[in-house]
């Protein structure tokens, strides 16, 4: 709550300096949307003014509803729910903004692009290496990045100081220079800084002015189709053992999946379209929130979603009772969880879904299966998935979903159609060549388009 506060207080300073100080021309929440939704719960009045902000370009919000990003699939989610709730306000910030990263994963070049966006910015990744760089993921997808030689500045050093130590590792000739705004330091000081642009201007003979990344980027973007850029390659990729990411893309979200495939009864009891609910679990889980304090939510939605079913003492597709067990998500039983995503057999099912089989199956080990959930659009039905091939060969993949769907769509992360749609086999499964490292969602339905 102090964090909230803080943050309450910080952005009522920055609404009023907009109003009141003509140098005050932007400001960057972090690359996050996150922190704003909770603002804009204690201070609902505001709306109109941040939105108004947002679409002027002077409030930088988005794409990411939080950071950090610990892993692939937290990383998509992330960028996915920042990019749709920063919409509601205006237009995003399209800038893989990352300020305090010193390692680059090689999973986020090809979801940057997935989510439109061609520049990322770091902090000083090869000091040895100028600010402007071509950055190749593991899967050879490339794009921008603008690595900050000295990362966000405190206030206590003048820009000329920074512009004298940044400007030898441009190539392109243009700065960025990310002020931290310490709401410890008194206002003066922090407006202090911007009161001294003209000075330096006139001192260096170079164009000085209050911007933010977004243009920054967009000058590099314009460099870089002249001028080839140095490369600079990921770092190794480790696997995620995040218990919580664990527990909601391996357990929750399957089991919602698995009871939104049960043939109901005019007596059942249960929560339809828990896509919402979903979403709000993994922005407080994205937002830091410790994972102890989304539990219980967890078990009460798996138990709301189930309905009559957690009532009738039925053994779950996760290899233990339902009823038996006072939680869900217990750590200890991770083993468990894996079955309802991953199996070795290759059976298909009749019906509703057999509580002891899977929701889908992959043919190959390498081939590892992130996602196996419910579309994100409550309008739509059917399953998700997604994966990539952890290895650095092409794999022949084989999916098998629990039955067969009349359409399979090759979809982008964000779960928008490519166009892309794969021939199944008479079981329903389909068959691909999964490229190294490559990150595939597709979406198993019988929806019929318009």
């Amino acid at each position: 709550m102090i964090f909230r506060l803080e943050y309450v207080q910080m952005l009522d300073e920055v609404l009023e300096l907009f109003e009141t100080e003509p140098l005050f021309q932007h400001f960057v929440l972090n690359g996050e949307v996150g922190p704003l939704e909770n603002y804009l719960s204690i201070r609902p009045e505001n709306f109109e003014r941040i939105e108004q902000l947002v679409e002027d370009g002077k409030l930088l919000i988005g794409p990411w509803y939080a950071l950090p990003y610990d892993s692939a699939e937290m990383a998509v989610r992330s960028l996915m729910l920042g990019l749709r709730t920063a919409d509601v306000f205006g237009r995003p910030m399209m800038v893989g903004y990352m300020p305090y990263t010193n390692r680059l994963p090689g999973y986020l070049p090809q979801i940057f692009k997935a989510f439109g966006i061609e520049v990322a910015i770091s902090d000083c990744i090869d000091p040895n290496k100028s600010s402007e760089l071509s950055w190749i993921g593991d899967d050879g997808t490339q794009i921008i990045l603008a690595q900050l030689q000295k990362g966000t500045i405190p206030l206590a050093q003048s820009i000329a100081e920074l512009r004298a130590g940044a400007a030898p590792y441009s190539e392109s000739g243009q700065l960025l220079i990310p002020f931290q705004w310490d709401m410890n330091q008194p206002r003066v000081e922090r407006l202090e800084l911007l009161h001294t642009i003209p000075t330096t201007q006139k001192e260096s003979h170079d164009k000085v002015f209050h911007s933010h990344p977004a243009a920054y980027t967009t000058a590099i973007q314009t460099y870089a189709q002249t001028h080839p850029l140095p490369i600079i390659y990921s770092g190794s990729t480790a696997e995620n053992d995040d218990p919580g990411e664990f527990a909601l893309t391996r357990l929750l979200e399957p089991l919602v999946a698995w009871a939104a495939a049960l043939e109901t009864l005019e007596t059942d009891s249960f929560i339809q379209r828990p896509q919402y609910l979903l979403q709000q679990l993994w922005k407080r889980y994205l937002s830091g929130e410790e994972w102890d304090k989304i539990e219980d939510d967890c078990d009460d939605l798996a138990m709301r979603v189930l309905g009559d079913i957690a009532q009738q003492n039925v053994v779950l597709p996760l290899g233990f009772n339902i009823v038996s067990y006072g939680s869900l998500f217990d750590s200890g039983r991770v083993q468990l969880i894996d079955k309802i995503v991953v199996g070795s057999t290759d059976a298909i099912h009749e019906g509703s879904l057999s509580p002891s089989m899977q929701l889908v199956t992959t043919s190959e080990p390498q081939f590892r299966i992130t996602a196996a959930k419910l579309p994100e659009d409550p309008e739509h039905e059917g399953l998700i998935v997604r994966g990539y091939n952890n290895s650095d060969e092409d794999v022949w993949v084989t999916l098998t979903p629990w039955r067969a769907y009349q359409i399979i769509d090759v979809v982008t992360m964000d779960e928008e159609p490519t166009g892309g749609r794969l021939a199944q086999e008479s079981n329903g499964a389909i068959r691909f060549k999964a490229a190294p490292h490559r990150i595939l969602t597709f979406w198993f339905h019988d929806e019929q388009s318009d």
